[in-house]
């Protein structure tokens, strides 16, 4: 009868080895159980969020990265420099230092309001450029975006350790146009170790932020 089910106590937090009763349309709808570990995965684990309304010269996202995931969704909710017009950067690092080497590959594509459109990128830069001429305001300010990364820290091979593909959109803080943006790349050094992030303006503070990272769950071993 249902009240088996319906008369049980409910668990509101599920563990791996809770069990599933199942009839089994394979094997002439016989009973078995299934547990929680064997059900599939994929859904977003919470890693790490900063955000404030004060100012500081670089956010710094230390050990993010980890052999966990290898798959990583990053929600940059706003980052609005301190002034007009700073271009928006990041490097990736190991245990807080930034790697600088000129092995940064990267390209964007800009549309304003107007239809004119922007390509920017780099084959060896030292950084990776988000977003050009951001402008400084509370209310229409500020970068917004979502990126997928990718990491190969638990691969032995000689492989880019981290790669980035996404899109978003700011005001030009020039003209305050419009404008959106998608965009990729990556760091191009082979098997280098990494471990975290770092998003700072070119030539000043940010002014705001909200940046919060998620691991993918893998669905295979």
């Amino acid at each position: 009868p249902t009240s088996i089910i319906t008369g049980a106590s409910e668990k509101t937090t599920l563990v791996d080895a809770d069990k599933f009763l199942i009839a089994d349309s394979a094997d002439s709808n016989a009973f078995k159980h299934v547990q929680k570990s064997n059900l599939p995965s994929g859904k977003l684990v919470f890693l790490t969020r900063q955000a404030a309304t004060s100012s500081v010269s670089a956010l710094y996202f230390d050990n993010v990265f980890t052999s966990t995931y290898n798959h990583y969704v990053c929600v940059l909710n706003i980052v609005r420099p301190v002034s007009d017009g700073d271009s928006f950067r990041g490097r990736v690092n190991y245990n807080g230092s930034p790697k600088s080497s000129a092995k940064y590959r990267y390209i964007s594509d800009y549309t304003d309001a107007g239809g004119t459109r922007n390509l920017n990128g780099s084959d060896s830069d030292t950084e990776l450029k988000f977003a050009d001429s951001v402008k400084n305001d509370a209310f229409q300010g500020g970068y917004a975006g979502v990126w997928d990364i990718f990491t190969d820290i638990a691969d032995t091979s000689d492989r880019c350790s981290f790669r980035y593909m996404g899109s978003g959109s700011f005001n030009n803080g020039s003209g305050n146009s419009h404008i959106s943006i998608t965009g990729g790349g990556y760091f191009d050094n082979g098997h280098d170790e990494i471990n975290g992030m770092d998003f700072y303006y070119n030539s000043g503070n940010i002014a705001q932020y909200d940046i919060t990272f998620y691991g993918v769950l893998k669905s295979w071993v």
